[in-house]
């Protein structure tokens, strides 16, 4: 009864944590979306941000043009 809370309050702070690392995520996708750069470097950049949030080495974005082709 007495670790209950303890282990609540772990398990509400952990989720808060994520919680926070996704919105600050989408932040800085949302910054590097409207920098105004050129495609490809945004491309990168948020290729970056996925690698460093998801700890992953091997990612990929598939852009489209503008009508649709590829």
């Amino acid at each position: 009864r007495q670790i209950t809370p303890f282990v609540e309050n772990a398990i509400a702070f952990d989720e808060a944590g994520r919680h926070l690392q996704r919105l600050a995520l989408l932040n800085e996708l949302a910054s590097a979306a409207s920098a105004g750069l050129e495609i490809e470097r945004v491309a990168q950049r948020v290729l970056r941000m996925l690698r460093r949030t998801f700890l992953i080495e091997r990612i990929a974005i598939l852009l489209l043009s503008s009508d649709g082709n590829g």
